[in-house]
């Protein structure tokens, strides 16, 4: 597909994808493209949900609002180079680069990748799905934040860094699903966290600095079993200095 327009009254976009050496005829499986040379190049100009759901159906019924990006795939379809996904609504916006593996066997689908220099806007969020009824997540302000996701789908390693209104945070997690089971274990290290504007209660501000450690299994109450340590250094709560805890 070659510089393919697609033009509507409120959206605007142009598709360049190729197949190589590929003959139709001869694809029994994914697996037969392993070594299929692929090519995407997507440029949304803008895309107005309400129009696709016009062509899609109720499955984008979520949706609302409108969007803009671009993609950018090279490779093979057993190795395919993520080398720009942007996507922009509002204020808002996600890039997405690197690599996914082995698509030609779903089963063992590898990802490895990185959201650098993102930025999320919780009001865009909210009129991008208003269907959802997602909490209100105002008090925190624009989030700017880079996240690692390396692994497969059911076992995985994520980092993120974000900075917003409440401070900074910082993640590193490990999640393993086996037989519907979740274990995990992980950090997350807070700076400069305040708790005010999240609780509406001007007497909780507070600058901390902690560390909080997680290792566990299990997901409900009466089956977890989890194992959790704080730790509280250099902070301050209630206006009182708290030290080393």
């Amino acid at each position: 597909v070659r510089k393919l327009k697609l033009e509507t009254h409120r959206s605007r976009l142009q598709l360049d994808a190729r197949f190589n050496n590929i003959d139709v005829s001869q694809i029994t499986s994914l697996a037969r493209l392993e070594t299929v040379p692929v090519s995407v190049h997507l440029n949304v100009d803008r895309l107005d949900f309400a129009e696709l759901k016009q062509i899609v159906g109720p499955s984008l019924k979520f949706l609302e609002r409108e969007a803009s990006g671009q993609i950018d795939l090279e490779g093979r379809f057993g190795q395919i180079d993520v080398r720009n996904i942007t996507l922009h609504t509002g204020s808002s916006v996600v890039r997405i680069a690197g690599t996914v593996a082995k698509l030609h066997t779903p089963k063992d689908l590898e990802l490895d990748l990185a959201c650098i220099k993102n930025r999320i806007d919780p009001i865009d969020i909210d009129r991008l799905m208003p269907t959802f009824h997602m909490p209100d997540l105002s008090a925190l302000g624009v989030v700017d934040y880079e996240l690692r996701f390396k692994g497969r789908p059911t076992t995985f390693n994520a980092k993120i860094s974000s900075i917003s209104r409440v401070g900074k945070v910082d993640v590193d997690g490990n999640i393993d699903i086996h037989d519907g089971t979740v274990s995990y274990d992980g950090v997350v290290k807070t700076s400069r966290f305040d708790l005010a504007p999240l609780t509406g209660d001007s007497t909780l501000t507070s600058r901390l600095k902690t560390t909080i450690c997680i290792q566990g299994r299990g997901t409900r109450l009466r089956d977890m079993t989890s194992v959790l340590r704080v730790e509280i250094d250099s902070s301050e709560f209630y206006g009182l200095p708290v030290g080393r805890s």
